[in-house]
């Protein structure tokens, strides 16, 4: 029986068994209020399917960060879970469907309409996880799980998880509370790793250069230039404070220093019109903190800190190119990428075509 391999999302390439790509789980949008409708059943109401043409999070909703992974064949994928922040991410992603996905029945054809239920999944095959997970709230902190030892546990999750959403079993409530379908995006992590290399040169409506590293040293510069003008303004003094209200205004600091490093970093996502997961970002804010307190030198900070916004360079560069995130396509066979690069060819020579088109028109 031939392959089923998938097409990347990015790039139009095959996935194929044993290649690196990024999985993102994507809920259908919605209008913001249901639509009413008048059939010759009476009213209805039907949520529309999106309330936004453009940013490529208009018509399917990101529901986790990028997850590094590897195909393997039918539509399965392993995650990589090489350090700790794979596995706050894969956490992450697993604790979002637990608490916002429904549960779905089970249907007619014993094969193809199974169940999902994923808190008794959970509490059956991965009590370690189940221990973690089950006294959680949305207020409590970031879970880094400290070493490899529940890293089973989760690929049977995720294992789980990828083939009920490959059988389209997987639903969440969107706008308005209506059910909407989570999918699969697949991206080849080397069209991720391109499409990061996409801000390379480029410069934003500020005529700021869009390159990560650039990002972050600017970022870090206005945040030490907060710093420097508050230190100054409390040498001056000039509305007379005391020594306590000095130190209290003091241990401000770190906050003002964050927020300063933040609002130049929230630029990149307004490029995207969308911001990144949640746990990159309370781990990177956690980050800034550990460099202003002097537990973590720059070089360092520097490091964990591009790490940490490679998917808003990813999401920035999707929105340049005019990419929407959509469910995964599947291919038969093309195991060696014949079909891959003849798309590709293709699309050269129509965008050529295209091009000289509308250069001939003026």
């Amino acid at each position: 029986m031939a392959a089923i391999n998938a097409r990347c999302a990015a790039s139009g390439q095959t996935i194929a068994d044993g290649d690196a790509c990024r999985i993102v789980l994507i809920s259908q949008s919605a209008s913001f209020e249901p639509i009413e409708l008048d059939s010759d059943k009476g009213l209805l109401t039907q949520a529309g399917l999106a309330n936004s043409d453009v940013y490529p999070n208009c018509n399917w909703r990101p529901q986790t960060a990028f997850l590094k992974a590897v195909y393997d064949d039918y539509g399965m994928l392993n995650l990589v879970l090489g350090n700790g922040l794979d596995r706050a991410l894969a956490v992450s992603g697993l604790e979002t469907l637990r608490n916002e996905a429904l549960r779905t029945l089970k249907g007619k054809n014993a094969y193809h309409d199974l169940a999902f239920d994923l808190p008794a999944f959970i509490e059956a095959n991965a009590p370690g996880l189940h221990a973690l997970l089950a006294p959680r709230t949305w207020m409590s902190p970031v879970l880094v799980l400290p070493d490899n030892s529940l890293d089973e546990e989760l690929q049977r999750c995720w294992s789980h998880v990828c083939d009920l959403v490959r059988r389209h079993r997987v639903f969440m409530n969107g706008y308005c509370r209506q059910v909407r379908p989570v999918e699969m995006h697949l991206v080849h992590e080397r069209a991720y790793q391109g499409l990061a290399r996409q801000l390379d040169g480029a410069r934003n409506w500020n005529d700021e250069p869009l390159e990560l590293d650039a990002y972050l040293r600017r970022a870090l510069a206005a945040a030490r230039s907060e710093l420097e003008t508050r230190r100054a303004e409390r040498l001056a003094n000039p509305q007379g404070l005391s020594a306590e209200e000095l130190e209290r205004d003091s241990g401000m600091d770190g906050w003002h220093f964050k927020q300063a490093f933040g609002a130049v970093m929230n630029r990149l996502d307004i490029e995207s019109c969308f911001s990144p997961d949640n746990v990159a970002r309370r781990l990177l804010d956690h980050a800034v903190d550990m460099l202003h307190e002097g537990r973590l030198d720059e070089a360092r900070f520097l490091e964990r800190a591009f790490t940490l916004s490679r998917d808003r360079s990813v999401l920035c560069a999707m929105e340049r190119l005019e990419l929407k995130f959509t469910p995964v396509t599947y291919v038969t066979g093309d195991s060696r990428n014949t079909v891959g690069a003849a798309y590709a060819a293709f699309v050269a020579d129509i965008a050529r075509e295209v091009s000289a088109e509308r250069t001939a028109r003026g």
